[in-house]
């Protein structure tokens, strides 16, 4: 018994506790924290940066109010940050990402962190294949394709923005 508490002991002097023992190199590049959805009840709402991140870069999170995520698709969208005490969270418009690539429990999300306030995100499902999401265009404007289903039978057709229909 007290081997194994011995052993235990060392493992967490070695390797600490939690995301706060680990530093970031800022020279170390490209930045990079990732998150799984465990909670997606709670973390579809808000979604907390890791500490060891936020405070690699606290002078240019600290004070700052809103972050630009860029998805699979290459849209891009803004949050919101907010300070809660000591921990920083994507709030405003995070729900909305979520919702747009219908992220839910035990996807795994990949931050990195391109420049200032700028974050690309890359997205796998439960089945550890990435999520990639295409926007359709011609020329310089995006399609959008709703499917109708009709007596059991899938008909598709194209919108694009403004006005062209294309069927």
């Amino acid at each position: 018994m007290k081997n194994t508490e011995e052993r235990k002991s060392r493992r967490k002097r070695s390797h600490g506790s939690g995301d706060n023992s680990l530093p970031i190199s800022r020279e170390r590049k490209p930045w990079r924290f990732y998150k799984l959805m465990l909670s997606p009840s709670v973390q579809s709402k808000k979604l907390r940066i890791p500490e060891a991140f936020t405070r690699a870069f606290s002078d240019e999170l600290s004070g700052a109010a809103t972050a630009t995520l860029t998805g699979p698709s290459g849209e891009s969208w803004e949050v919101a940050l907010v300070n809660e005490g000591d921990q920083l969270w994507f709030c405003k418009g995070w729900q909305e990402f979520v919702e747009h690539f219908s992220i839910g429990f035990a996807y795994f999300l990949l931050f990195l962190y391109e420049a200032t306030l700028k974050f690309k995100v890359d997205i796998f499902s439960p089945t550890a294949c990435e999520i990639i999401h295409v926007m359709p265009t011609i020329g310089n404007e995006s399609l959008f394709i709703p499917i109708k289903v009709q007596s059991g039978t899938l008909t598709m057709s194209m919108l694009s923005v403004p006005e062209l229909l294309v069927e």
